[in-house]
C-alpha cells in the first residue's frame, strides 16, 4: 500500500481491498462521474487517500476540482460512482452527516458568521461541549496558534481577509476531523497570514488534507503528492515535484493545451 499521504488512481488496485483494508482507508472515491445538463463535469474518477499528510488536487480553472469536493462532501449526488471514509460510505448522505462522520471542508469564500466575533465564529456547532475546559482550552490553543486570539472578540465582517481565512480554518480544526478538505485555502492571503496557515497545516501532517490550490508555490510548499484533474478526468498522480515539472501538465494548466470544455461555478463555490 502506498506511504503516508499518498493519492493515487484507485484503478491500480483499490477496487480489489478487503472490508477491513477499506475501513482503514481515509477517503476512497470510485468510479465517479456527474452531468449537468448533458455536460460530463467529472468522469470516472478514481482516487484514494490512503494515509496522512498533505496532497494537492491542481488543474486549470473548470477542471472538477471544486465538484469533486463538493461530490465528496454531500453537496452534490454523483451520476455514478461511490464515495467512502473509513468504510463508511458517504455517497447519498447529506452534507451535515458526512461531516458527522469526521469529512470537513472549506470553501473558496469565506462563509463566515459577520455579526458574531471571531470567537464565537469558531464555537458555532459545538454546544454542550463548551461546558467542558479541555474544549474552552483547545479554542484558545487554536486561537493563539492561527494568531486570531487579539482578534478575538472582533466581528467576523471587520477582519482583514487574511485574518478572515484563517478563521475558516479555525472553524473546521476545533471539530477534530479525520479528513480535511481544504478548498484554496491561502487565495489572497498576506505573507504573515500564509506563514501561521502553513505552520498549523505543516503540524497536522498526521491528519490526511486534500487541498485545491492554484498556487503552484503554496503547493510545493505543502503538499507531498499532487493529483492533476483536466476536464473532469484524472489526467496524472505522483510526487510534487515530478507533476509540476511535466511540460504536458504545465502546457494545460497555463492554458495553451488542454480539453477543459466544462462550465464554471457548478455546484458550490465554482470548480
Amino acid at each position: 500500500m502506498p506511504g503516508s499521504g499518498q493519492l493515487r488512481s484507485a484503478g491500480a488496485g483499490a477496487d480489489g481491498m478487503s472490508e477491513m483494508q477499506s475501513a482503514a482507508v481515509p477517503l476512497m472515491v470510485e468510479n465517479v462521474s456527474l452531468s449537468f445538463g448533458g455536460v460530463r463535469v467529472l468522469t470516472k474518477v478514481d482516487l484514494v487517500v490512503y494515509g496522512n499528510g498533505i496532497v494537492a488536487l491542481v488543474g486549470p480553472n473548470g477542471a472538477g476540482k471544486t465538484t469533486l469536493f463538493n461530490v465528496i462532501c454531500g453537496a452534490l449526488r454523483p451520476s455514478q460512482g461511490e464515495v467512502y471514509s473509513f468504510g463508511t460510505r458517504l455517497s447519498g448522505m447529506p452534507a451535515e452527516a458526512v461531516a458527522e462522520h469526521g469529512v470537513y471542508r472549506t470553501f473558496q469564500d469565506l462563509r463566515l458568521f459577520g455579526s458574531l466575533s471571531v470567537r464565537e465564529n469558531v464555537c458555532v456547532g459545538l454546544g454542550r461541549s463548551l461546558r467542558r475546559r479541555s474544549i474552552v482550552e483547545k479554542v484558545d490553543d487554536l486561537l493563539e496558534e492561527l494568531d486570531l486570539a487579539r482578534w478575538q472578540d472582533v466581528r467576523a465582517r471587520d477582519l482583514a481577509h487574511g485574518a478572515a481565512k484563517l478563521l475558516t480554518i479555525a472553524r473546521v480544526l476545533v471539530h477534530d476531523p479525520k479528513v480535511l478538505l481544504l478548498d484554496e485555502p491561502g487565495a489572497g492571503m498576506d505573507i504573515q497570514s500564509y506563514e501561521h496557515l502553513s505552520g498549523a497545516l505543516k503540524r497536522r501532517r498526521d491528519l490526511p488534507i486534500v487541498l485545491v490550490e492554484h498556487n503552484l508555490d503554496t503547493v510545493r510548499d505543502l503538499a507531498g503528492r499532487v493529483i492533476f484533474l483536466d476536464g473532469g478526468k484524472v489526467a496524472a498522480d505522483g510526487p510534487t515535484e515530478e507533476i509540476l515539472s511535466r511540460d504536458d501538465l504545465a502546457a494545460i494548466y497555463f492554458g495553451s493545451g488542454g480539453g477543459s470544455a466544462v462550465p464554471e461555478d457548478v455546484g458550490e463555490g465554482g470548480m
